[in-house]
């Protein structure tokens, strides 16, 4: 999975030298939600025990793919990515409450679907602890 290569890349030193203003993280995720056709806010895609980072706009296979990556009070990185699936697409994952779940070495992945998007959590932590923080995510962004 092109998305757990990339974020296993990541180290705590990684995202703890990345210091954003409070604005200019909200005005990034607007912009990269804007991309991917969803409305990401800091209240969105707050997360508790995690510490908001950066956001980029990323792509896979020709679609537009957000990545908003966070810090574990743990030192732990976890990403939430979401991808705009092209219309008319299958999604091939399941839809909250029921999540799907994969493990890629040493990280735990929660993904799901709400159409138009793929939606996924992406992490060292637990999986219940990824799939309950998803939930969450889930309920807010509707």
């Amino acid at each position: 999975m092109a998305v757990a290569d990339y974020v296993k890349l990541f180290s705590a030193d990684t995202l703890a030298s990345t210091q954003q203003a409070p604005a200019d993280l909200a005005r990034n995720l607007a912009f990269v939600g804007e991309r991917v056709a969803l409305d990401l806010t800091p209240l969105a895609t707050g997360l508790p025990g995690l510490d908001l980072k950066r956001t980029e706009l990323l792509q896979l296979n020709g679609r537009p793919l957000a990545q908003v990556a966070y810090l574990h009070v743990s030192g732990q990185t976890v990403a939430f990515c979401v991808l705009l699936r092209p219309e008319g697409a299958t999604p091939p994952a399941p839809t909250p409450p029921n999540f799907g779940r994969e493990r890629i070495g040493a990280l735990n992945i929660v993904h799901w679907n709400a159409a138009p998007h793929g939606l996924l959590l992406i992490g060292e932590l637990p999986a219940d602890e990824l799939e309950t923080l998803a939930l969450g995510v889930a309920r807010r962004l509707g």
